[in-house]
């Protein structure tokens, strides 16, 4: 008796629901500790992480963390809350996944509303998971499973503060994406109807307006008919190999790009080598990141393969196959932006296979880009370019159009030579008061904000939360190529003045 009550004592210990009572009371001081209110514990996220856990003990703490994967198992719990922060530990003896979990002091450290905390043991072996989101919508009841096609269903979103104009996407089982009517919005809430007519899985999205542009708000699959036959299944609908893998990655950035109303993008071989040679460099020295172990970021390598260029992006995906690295890409906000993004016309494609601890693993790299016409070609004026893309801007965003004036062009060209003259990219420059001039140019100004960019692309501009401001009804936009100590030669400098009236 004496020797079996500790082991008793500690297998109770270390049942799964104990599991999960230390480590939410853990979360909870973690976010206290900050003086941040603790997130609310969600039956949703919880199931879905207990789903997780029970992966993670049977195979690998790697599987479970993949993008699909937790996103399957939130849909499948009922929930739609987009790539929420997972944290995923597994371990043996069993204690481990929990004492590493309670070592931990990074928890607070992103924004979250909600939490669902799961455990499983197998044998001497235990898994922890724990799932965090700031939920940016609440959805109500929506089937996940459909016996047959043919039916369609009203989806209804609420939206939670700081977002609006919720647009309704679905990816159909063959990859085509489809933009749904404009859903109603009013008070927060959004409806739509959704048809089902082929069998197969399909994903379905709200899109929502935030300060920093369009954002995934929620996402979760709907299965028509009877599903495939697992993992197994799932992974057999990945490339095999990188030739593929790129045809089938452009097939789905295309079909995202028509939905969004982007037009297409086609391959570009140097933008290929490009991508190819970044996602071959990560997998031989062993990181993932935008800049290179040496400092070469995108504008580097670009400039190395000698393609002149008005504006490019990267994107850059890591997951157990090509198509799942991408679709982590779909649904990352910046990522997205740069995937609908109306001025590239060109992409280059990077697949790099590699086996990690014994796991199939696909890099993926993706250069978009819009090139720059040939020497003695019209160049496209960067202040029309920008003109055009604050328009199209507002109009998404269901905003007044903003008036060109030109007086606040005068005062934005002399704040960017002012600012070229210091090397000081700053809205805010010693001695040079910009609100002084703005309000002796124009005197039934009441309030007036600035934005500065350096980059390639006119387009960055859309990139401020000055333009979904409703009270500005103007706008002057100054730009001028400079070369830079602390940004390089030739890149576009861009000031912005928005101006509303008394």
């Amino acid at each position: 008796m004496m020797l079996t009550a500790p082991l008793a004592a500690l297998a109770v210990a270390l049942a799964p629901a104990d599991m999960e009572a230390q480590a939410s009371r853990r979360l909870a001081l973690e976010f206290e500790r900050v003086g941040l209110n603790a997130p609310e514990s969600d039956a949703v996220l919880t199931r879905a992480a207990r789903t997780l856990a029970a992966r993670a003990a049977a195979s690998s703490a790697a599987e479970a963390a993949e993008l699909v994967a937790i996103t399957s198992a939130v849909s499948d719990s009922g929930g739609a809350d987009p790539a929420p922060r997972a944290v995923i530990l597994r371990g043996s003896p069993r204690e481990q996944p929990l004492d590493a979990f309670l070592a931990r002091s990074d928890l607070p450290d992103q924004p979250a509303s909600v939490s669902g905390i799961g455990a499983a043991v197998r044998g001497q072996a235990a898994a922890l998971v724990v799932l965090l989101t700031n939920r940016k919508a609440t959805l109500d009841a929506f089937p996940r499973d459909l016996p047959k096609a043919g039916g369609a269903q009203t989806l209804c979103a609420t939206l939670a503060p700081g977002l609006a104009a919720a647009e309704l996407f679905v990816t159909r089982p063959g990859g085509r994406v489809q933009k749904l009517p404009a859903p109603k919005n009013g008070e927060g809430k959004a409806c739509g109807r959704l048809g089902f007519v082929e069998p197969g899985r399909h994903t379905v999205e709200v899109i929502a307006r935030g300060e920093r542009g369009p954002e995934v708000a929620a996402l979760f699959y709907v299965q028509v008919g009877p599903a495939a036959a697992g993992a197994a299944a799932r992974a057999s609908d990945e490339p095999a190999d990188a030739d593929a893998a790129r045809a089938a990655i452009l097939r789905r950035v295309n079909a995202l790009r028509d939905a969004s109303g982007a037009p297409e993008v086609v391959q570009d071989a140097v933008l290929d080598q490009v991508a190819q040679g970044y996602a071959d460099l990560m997998a031989h020295d062993n990181f993932f990141a935008h800049v290179a172990p040496d400092g070469a970021d995108l504008t580097t390598r670009l400039s190395r393969a000698g393609y002149r260029h008005l504006g490019a992006g990267e994107n850059l995906g890591l997951a157990a196959g090509p198509l799942s690295a991408h679709f982590g890409i779909e649904h990352s906000p910046g990522h997205r932006a740069t995937l609908i993004e109306p001025g590239y016309s060109r992409i280059g494609l990077g697949v790099t296979f590699q086996v990690v601890e014994g796991r199939p693993q696909a890099l993926v790299a993706e250069v978009l880009a819009a090139p720059a016409p040939p020497p003695g070609a019209a160049t496209p004026d960067p202040v029309d370019q920008a003109y055009r893309a604050i328009a199209r801007e507002r109009t998404t965003r269901a905003l007044p159009p903003l008036a060109r004036s030109r007086p606040l062009e005068a005062v934005a060209l002399e704040h960017l030579d002012r600012a070229i003259s210091i090397d000081e990219p700053k809205t805010r420059l010693p001695g040079f008061a910009t609100a002084d001039r703005v309000f002796a140019r124009l005197d039934d100004v009441a309030t007036t904000a600035v934005d500065l960019f350096v980059g390639d692309d006119p387009a960055q501009v859309v990139g401020s939360k000055n333009l979904g401001q409703a009270i500005y009804d103007r706008v002057g936009v100054a730009s001028r190529r400079s070369d830079s100590a602390r940004y390089g030669p030739g890149h576009l400098w861009m000031v912005v003045i928005y101006a509303s009236p008394r």
